[in-house]
């Protein structure tokens, strides 16, 4: 751990994070040794080419990707390696205190349903409010 996450404003730090995804046909390391720091109220971008492992790293950093998938390397989120952590713990961090905002909104919203829905939705899943809560915090 780097001297500056242990002080009280960091947020992100990804250390050597390196990402391999396992097929019957392959093996593709797609992020490879990604170091970063992020304190609160800073702003990081990511930008490369298409393929460079940008939503890789994201979907890694969210605990997205598939059981096929090796994440190494650590990944810091207020001090708590979240690479590692159980699916119960990062169900209760996303939504709460991590988030990813996808690049398309229309892939992420259901242009079906009704954004109001979808909010509902993510309110439910993530602080267990019933739906008479649900409707009080959403106005």
């Amino acid at each position: 751990m780097s001297q500056l996450s242990q002080t009280e404003g960091q947020l992100l730090e990804l250390d050597r994070l390196a990402v391999t995804f396992y097929t019957p046909r392959a093996t593709v390391r797609a992020v490879r040794d990604l170091s970063a720091e992020i304190r609160r109220g800073e702003v990081l971008g990511l930008v490369g080419e298409s393929g460079c492992g940008k939503s890789t790293a994201a979907f890694a950093i969210m605990g997205y990707l598939p059981g096929t998938t090796r994440v190494d390397g650590s990944i810091l989120f207020e001090g708590r390696d979240i690479a590692h952590m159980g699916d119960s713990d990062l169900r209760e961090l996303r939504g709460n205190r991590i988030a990813m905002v996808y690049q398309d909104p229309a892939t992420s919203l259901n242009p079906s349903m009704r954004i109001g829905t979808q909010v509902q939705e993510v309110l439910r899943e993530h602080l267990d409010l019933d739906s008479r809560q649900v409707r009080e915090r959403m106005i």
